[in-house]
């Protein structure tokens, strides 16, 4: 919680400034779209039901042992929190965007299930990779942005999308916690524990994906794999080349963004 470019300490003097604020956003923006006619009354019903009845998130660490070292993930439990309805919402409706993209799976059996039925070329080389702290490393404003883009793209994927996305930025940008009494706001990254997370960061990650195969057309050293599978920070390669043509692949994605780096690979 020292972080400071990634949490910020607040007064509870603040904390009360932010929670009514954050209450006053969510009724504007709900009552403006059923207004429009975006959101019916059980959809308004639904994302407004923790607005008199929340629970402050808290912040605890689950600790990976398996890791060497150990390392903690950072998890905020919001069961109760005034946005729990509507990241829920959210992510209700973008998961539909699952189908545009071929890399993200939906669980570690999906992957079992189609290497079973696959058959590779025996001078393939096979790579895992993992991406650091990938949450907290999201840059929100390019999250919320590459969204945007992917509706305009796909317009009839989702009808109401002006209001699930000033949802998306209310959730992804009124976080607050509490951690040994004190309270925090994270400023940077996607927040670990609101149910809209991990399907943002798959379709954001495959976003990436897709820009970094772009520049295969221009950069003939990077060879994209003929098999390619991700679930959030996990992913499962096959390429057909060389350990240095997935290490020239590793270095490449890394460049796509500042702070989302793969910083382990086999």
């Amino acid at each position: 919680m020292f972080d400071v470019m990634t949490y910020a300490k607040l007064s509870k003097a603040e904390v009360e400034t932010f929670l009514r604020k954050s209450i006053e956003k969510l009724r504007m923006v709900v009552e403006h779209h059923f207004y429009l006619g975006n959101c019916s009354q059980k959809q308004k019903e639904f994302l407004l039901s923790n607005v008199c009845n929340y629970v402050i998130p808290h912040f605890y660490i689950i600790w990976k042992i398996l890791k060497n070292p150990p390392v903690g993930r950072p998890i905020v439990a919001g069961y109760k929190w005034i946005f729990t309805p509507a990241s829920i919402f959210v992510g209700h409706f973008l998961k539909e965007f699952y189908s545009k993209f071929d890399s993200i799976l939906n669980d570690s059996l999906s992957l079992v299930k189609l290497l079973e039925k696959c058959r590779f070329d025996k001078n393939c080389f096979l790579f895992t990779i993992d991406f650091k702290s990938l949450y907290t490393n999201i840059p929100v404003d390019d999250a919320i942005n590459s969204i945007k883009k992917l509706c305009f793209d796909f317009q009839n994927v989702i009808p109401n999308a002006h209001f699930i996305i000033e949802l998306l930025d209310l959730v992804l940008n009124s976080s607050l916690m509490v951690f040994d009494g004190e309270y925090f706001q994270q400023i940077f990254g996607l927040i670990m524990g609101t149910n809209v997370a991990p399907i943002l960061t798959n379709i954001y990650m495959a976003l990436l994906e897709n820009e970094l195969k772009s520049k295969c057309k221009s950069d003939p050293k990077i060879i994209w794999p003929i098999l390619f599978k991700r679930f959030i920070d996990d992913g499962f390669g096959i390429t057909k080349g060389v350990r240095e043509d997935v290490i020239y692949w590793i270095e490449k994605f890394n460049e796509l963004r500042k702070t989302i780096q793969i910083d382990k690979y086999n």
